[in-house]
């Protein structure tokens, strides 16, 4: 595996975002790193590849192109995501990479931890050599965000012939060694109150995701607040059950979580948009349900009780500001209203104030703010729902 020969990978990934990533080895070979989501990992294995597009789009009063990675892990609604495509020594290298016959891929996911490695050829060779000389690197940007996203979707949308011209596959062609199924990181311990310290187990394929999904939010959480704050499904003292899948305490709040996700799976994946819009507001209804009597709990007794091993825990919520969050798939912006109506209904009936993240909304969080930002940021766009009936979702500036 890349990260058991080149352990330093793992540093290098830390400092970068979900994307395409070209890093140059010891020996001086290039190869290309996919830092992106378990689903959008597995729908590239499923698919034996993913393909890219060069996309052209205005940039002052000239034309510029950037890179929109096409992901089918459905056929007729595909995953995308765009990459700027600057004059710079990063895009360069990706060029330089994509002008080999053959070059080497590993997917890592955004707690960089790696989960496969393939050799890969990209479709029509010799016709990327023609069109890479015409090729418009884009002006370098403060920051890139969902504006940027949008116009790049558009642009390739209105594209004469799907911009097939400049759409190549990148075609997994042999693994660069077996790939397990499920694996054991020693190097990092979980525990909860429930359960004996473990190494962390994972996997890329998940039938039953809970377990595997609240420990992943643990350690996104883990970049935000302090180990000592955060508790993984802790159990009330009074009644041996589970209180939230995620408790996390600090100095002047309480926040509790509920987290809900789907399997990934090929069956998941090829699951149609719409289907996938309801399941959200299924699991978001079910997450509302149990913060709503975990609040109206936590409100009623004031100093909470929980087993912890062999001691107990005591929480004192009388000077902390209880807040809720529930953590879902994935979050549809055409779908804002519906879910702020729901939460306001949680609100109004516990008096605490509760909000959604997508998973990886959180995973935003993680590398942009810390305890204190945190509960400001969740208040404010709070306070904007309350006024204005829906909460919108945070862009945090990517430098």
């Amino acid at each position: 595996m890349l990260s058991l020969h080149y352990p330093e990978v793992k540093n290098i990934l830390q400092q970068h975002a979900i994307g395409l990533l070209t890093l140059r080895t010891p020996e001086n070979k290039i190869i290309l790193v996919l830092k992106m989501s378990k689903e959008i990992l597995l729908a590239m294995k499923l698919c034996n590849g993913f393909k890219i597009s060069f996309v052209k789009y205005p940039s002052g009063e000239q034309h510029a192109h950037a890179i929109l990675t096409l992901i089918y892990d459905n056929p007729n609604e595909p995953l995308s995501l765009s990459n700027t495509f600057y004059d710079n020594p990063e895009s360069k290298e990706l060029i330089e990479l994509l002008d080999q016959e053959e070059f080497q891929v590993y997917g890592f996911d955004e707690h960089n931890r790696e989960f496969f490695g393939q050799t890969a050829k990209i479709s029509d060779f010799e016709r990327f050599r023609e069109i890479k000389s015409t090729l418009v690197p884009g002006n370098p940007q403060p920051y890139t965000g969902s504006n940027f996203k949008n116009l790049i979707d558009q642009c390739y949308l209105l594209a004469e012939n799907n911009n097939d011209k400049h759409t190549f596959s990148i075609d997994f062609a042999s693994e660069i060694y077996s790939e397990p199924t499920h694996f054991i990181d020693t190097t990092q311990l979980i525990s909860s109150p429930s359960s004996e310290i473990q190494p962390l187990h994972y996997s890329l394929e998940r039938a039953e995701p809970g377990g595997q999904q609240e420990i992943d939010i643990f350690l996104l959480l883990q970049q935000i607040f302090l180990d000592s704050d955060i508790f993984l499904n802790p159990i009330r003292l009074d009644n041996s059950e589970e209180f939230v899948d995620i408790f996390v305490i600090t100095d002047d709040h309480a926040l509790l979580i509920q987290a809900k996700d789907s399997p990934n799976t090929a069956s998941s994946l090829a699951t149609l948009v719409d289907r996938k819009k309801r399941k959200t507001i299924g699991h978001l209804e079910k997450a509302i349900r149990q913060l709503k009597g975990a609040i109206t709990h936590a409100k009623q007794k004031k100093l909470l009780k929980f087993k912890l091993k062999d001691k107990i825990l005591e929480v004192d919520l009388l000077e902390r500001k209880i807040i809720g969050l529930a953590i879902v798939k994935e979050l549809f912006n055409e779908d804002l209203r519906t879910y702020t109506t729901m939460l306001m209904e949680a609100y109004e009936s516990t008096g605490a104030p509760c909000s959604v993240l997508s998973y990886m909304e959180l995973y935003d969080y993680s590398r942009h703010v810390d305890n204190h930002t945190f509960f400001d940021v969740l208040s404010k766009l709070h306070a904007e729902g309350v006024k204005n009936g829906v909460i919108p979702q945070v862009e945090f500036r990517r430098e």
